[in-house]
């Protein structure tokens, strides 16, 4: 099983540049988690002219899924129809190259952790087996317990977390809140929601053992940075942040990529679009994987894929013998 996590910087973007759908016809991630996708799912299938996945199948010539209209064609007048006109509106929002995005998505289940504000935040988990159960962002006791608000806004309606039940574990996506170039979220990231979220996952570890992965907007360690010195104490890389980090290493959890390279720079997930960063591999790895270690025995690997573009972040993953 491959489990692939990607900050998107906005899903509608990546869509749009095709880089979704070469991704997923590439790698067919058996589970992929999505962070600050930016879009609500019926807002990202309004870019092929339809309201969501349901109807999109129905155009491209799905016989089960075939409205009354086209009950009056023979089964393969129908299918053409319905194709020409889902290539039709696709053609029509400039979105031809685009198909192969509603296809491949065709054999997942998607499940969406939208933001309340439009176009910010969110998660997404896309599942080729149908999770047990899903929920989105804390339980309500744990909400309660911490201040997530701040004048920047509530971080509980933000689309930050998603989680997905499997038979043998949870998987967690997550979009931590970035502290800010002026630090002006730290006290929220170190006080809040670091804690509720480590209470959180320590609440899930309580069932069966727990796998998350995301953006965490945090630099680990001197390794995880290409300019770690002149960074020091700056927003991504403050002691308050790499402690929020060290919490869940001293509970245990796996940093998989880690595990397979423990030291050595180089190895980045971020690079800002200045001056040239990404193809000067100046940049920071703040996507990671962690797993509970009784899942250990059965991670194969732990990836950093580069070359995926599209977004300021690459895609990482893991592979487990589940």
């Amino acid at each position: 099983m491959t489990i692939f996590s990607w900050n998107v910087n906005g899903i509608r973007a990546v869509v749009n540049k095709g880089a979704f759908a070469e991704f997923i016809t590439k790698y067919q991630p058996d589970i992929l988690g999505l962070q600050e996708t930016k879009a609500t799912k019926e807002q990202v299938y309004e870019l092929f002219g339809v309201s969501d996945k349901l109807h999109l199948d129905e155009m491209q010539g799905e016989a089960e899924n075939r409205s009354k209209a086209y009950k009056s064609y023979s089964a393969r007048e129908s299918q053409a129809s319905t194709q020409q006109i889902a290539k039709s509106k696709i053609k029509a929002n400039g979105l031809a190259g685009s198909q192969n995005f509603a296809v491949q998505l065709s054999e997942y289940t998607e499940y969406w952790g939208s933001a309340l504000k439009k176009g910010y935040s969110g998660t997404a988990i896309f599942s080729k087996n149908p999770a047990i159960n899903v929920t989105y962002g804390l339980p309500a006791k744990i909400a309660t317990k911490y201040n997530l608000t701040d004048t920047y806004g509530n971080t509980t309606t933000e689309g930050r977390i998603t989680t997905a039940e499997y038979k043998d574990f949870y998987y967690v996506t997550v979009y931590t809140p970035n502290s800010k170039g002026d630090l002006s979220r730290l006290n929220l990231r170190h006080q809040a929601w670091d804690p509720a979220f480590y209470d959180y996952i320590m609440q899930l570890e309580q069932n069966k053992p727990v796998i998350f992965s995301g953006d965490l907007n945090v630099a680990y360690g001197p390794d995880d940075l290409a300019n770690p010195k002149s960074n020091i104490g700056k927003h991504g890389y403050t002691d308050e942040e790499r402690a929020g980090l060290q919490k869940f290493i001293d509970a245990g959890f796996i940093d998989t990529f880690r595990h397979f390279t423990p030291t050595g720079n180089g190895y980045y997930t971020w690079w800002t679009h200045w001056a040239n960063a990404r193809a000067r591999n100046v940049g920071w790895r703040i996507d990671y994987f962690f797993i509970n270690p009784k899942l250990l025995p059965k991670l194969k690997s732990a990836k950093i894929y580069p070359d995926v573009l599209g977004s300021d972040h690459c895609p990482v993953s893991i592979e487990l013998t589940v």
